[in-house]
Formats: structure tokens, C-alpha cells, sequence
């Protein structure tokens, strides 16, 4: 794995292969080619989540999932928030149940479960993946099978979050701890996701400094550490994994190649970044896809960008 990253690193920072010919291309191992991906969560839709830990976020330019409770009257409360502040600012949110109470019946789990999908939905463009990560909330009842809720979850595309830590003082977790894990995933060049409860107060929480030390950290690390949404990184993941690259096209004026996964596109849209080798001459690239031109700089015959799978051919051409 440390090979193929400081390859892909290698590339990116415009030193081209002996080797390598026009058209060559190549899947980052993280998005913005990245050394790793690192996800914040936050449960409950909490008062110190809108009042802290989202505007500390949002400033620093990072990306939080929060699974929310949208029946609840603490999340109705800031309907501002939830529904237009973290969508527009590019916040994911997951499915944490309409109101965080289990369920003593098979309808009463597919609503809990169906309206939270619902309200997710909603605030999503048309074209955004319907995936959403899952957690049915602790301390909660549920009454049906462990099939049943499975059934209803899939049918929602709900999938269970996992975490490699809750982020808790009383647990001993600190500041020190948390960049610890952030480091985690620059050093091993993989994914590390964490939850949250409070931010400085409320329940299971966190120390709010140690808390900022970590949103600082990541601030200034983008380079190495791309902070992401628990849904974005999984479908990223699964994408690169199965994505396949056919060079349809390729010459000093343009190339042409189509990048396909055979997932879902509904659930897996997640854009993939992608380093393509073009002539040397080529500075500024325009890449078309589906009716669509974007320009991005190429750097020593590397070329850099971002595009969704399976949404057709791709073409770059110098954008003179």
C-alpha cells in the first residue's frame, strides 16, 4: 500500500514515469490524492452540535456526519441549521432515526428508519447518492428481528456506520488522542472514522479544546488528510476498488477514456480522482463529461481531476 501511495504522490506533484505514455491513467488511492481519509460523526442532533462543533467545522473548511434525530424537537429547533446551513456548506448526514427510540413493531421500525431516509433525501440534489450511513441510536428498543431490520435498512439504503473510537472524556480520550488517530491515517494511508456525542457539554462528551485541536490539525493537513463523510468515503473506497479504466482514445489533441465500477449508480457517486498522463505541452485541460467542461491544471505531464463513474465517456482536451 505505502508503494502505490507515494507513487500516486509521485504523479501528483508533476514528476511523470519514464515509462509512462499518454493516456495513462490511474485511480487515486484517496480523494484529492490524499494519504488517507479521516471522518468525524456526531450523534443525537445535539444543542453543542449546532451551537459548537458544526460553525468550528464549517470554518475550517471540514466535513462532519451527523446522524440525526429529525423528529425530535432539539433538532426542529434549528430547522435553519439542519436544513439549510450544514447541506450548504456540504455536511452529510446519516440515518440515526426519526427520534432516537427503537421500535416495538415492524411499522413503527420501518417509519423510524424510512422518514429519517426520507428527510435525508430531501436535502440532497437529485443526482447525489441515496447511500446513507446508520446507526439505530444506544440505549434504544427494538422489538423486531434482527432480519426484519436488516430488510427495512436496505430498503432505505441504510448501512451500519462502523467507528474505531468514541471520542469521550470519560473514556480518556483527549486532544492528544484524537490527532493520534488523525495521524493514524496518514501513516497507514487508510480510512479512520471516530463518532462524537457532546462537544464541551451535554452528554458523553468531549473536551471543546481538544476537540479544536483536532479540527485545527486537520485544517492543516488537507494536503495529506481529506475529511470525509461517512457515506463519501465508503462509496470512494468501493468505487477504486472496483473501478475499471478502458483508454478509448489518445493523441497530442485528445484523449478519451471511460471509467466504470458496475455499482449502482443511485448509491455510488461519489467522484473518484483520477491522474492522467498528457503531453507535456498541455497546461490548463478541460475535462467533459456528461454535457459537462471543467478546466484543471496539469503539472509536468500529469494531470489531476475528479470525475463520477459510470456517467459516460470522459474527454480531456487542452482548453485553449
Amino acid at each position: 500500500m505505502f508503494k502505490r501511495i507515494a507513487f500516486l504522490l509521485l504523479l501528483a506533484g508533476g514528476v511523470s514515469r519514464a515509462d509512462a505514455a499518454t493516456g495513462d491513467t490511474i485511480v487515486a488511492v484517496w480523494k484529492h490524492n490524499t494519504r488517507g481519509a479521516f471522518t468525524m460523526s456526531f450523534d443525537d442532533s445535539m444543542e453543542t452540535h449546532v451551537s459548537v462543533a458544526m460553525p468550528a467545522i464549517i470554518q475550517r473548511g471540514l466535513v462532519g456526519t451527523w446522524f440525526i434525530n429529525p423528529g425530535l424537537a432539539r433538532h426542529r429547533k434549528h430547522s435553519k441549521v439542519w436544513g439549510i446551513d450544514g447541506p450548504k456548506n456540504g455536511q452529510e448526514y446519516a440515518n440515526h432515526t426519526w427520534e432516537h427510540k427503537g421500535a416495538k413493531d415492524y411499522q413503527e421500525a420501518d417509519y423510524q428508519i424510512g422518514a429519517s431516509a426520507r428527510y435525508i433525501w430531501a436535502l440532497r440534489g437529485p443526482d447525489a447518492s441515496k447511500l446513507l450511513a446508520f446507526a439505530s441510536g444506544g440505549g434504544t428498543t427494538w422489538t423486531i428481528s434482527d432480519l426484519e431490520r436488516e430488510e427495512i435498512k436496505s430498503r432505505y439504503h441504510s448501512i451500519t456506520r462502523s467507528s474505531e473510537l468514541s471520542a469521550r472524556t470519560d473514556l480518556g480520550i483527549d486532544g492528544d488522542k484524537l490527532i493520534a488517530k488523525a495521524r493514524e491515517s496518514i501513516d497507514e494511508g487508510r480510512w479512520v472514522a471516530i463518532h462524537f456525542h457532546g462537544i464541551g457539554g451535554e452528554w458523553l462528551s468531549i473536551d471543546s479544546e481538544g476537540f479544536i485541536r483536532l479540527l485545527d490539525y486537520l485544517r492543516d493537513n488537507k494536503d495529506k488528510i481529506w475529511s470525509a463523510g461517512w457515506s463519501a468515503a465508503h462509496q470512494y473506497a468501493k468505487e477504486r476498488d472496483h473501478a475499471r479504466i478502458d483508454l478509448l482514445e489518445r493523441s497530442d489533441a485528445r484523449i478519451r477514456i471511460r471509467l466504470t465500477t458496475g455499482l449502482s449508480p443511485e448509491l455510488y457517486a461519489e467522484p473518484l480522482t483520477l491522474i492522467t498522463q498528457v503531453p507535456a505541452g498541455w497546461s490548463v485541460v478541460a475535462v467533459k463529461q456528461n454535457g459537462q467542461s471543467k478546466p484543471f491544471h496539469a503539472r509536468n505531464g500529469a494531470l489531476q481531476y475528479e470525475v463520477v463513474p459510470d456517467r459516460g465517456e470522459i474527454e480531456l482536451q487542452p482548453d485553449r
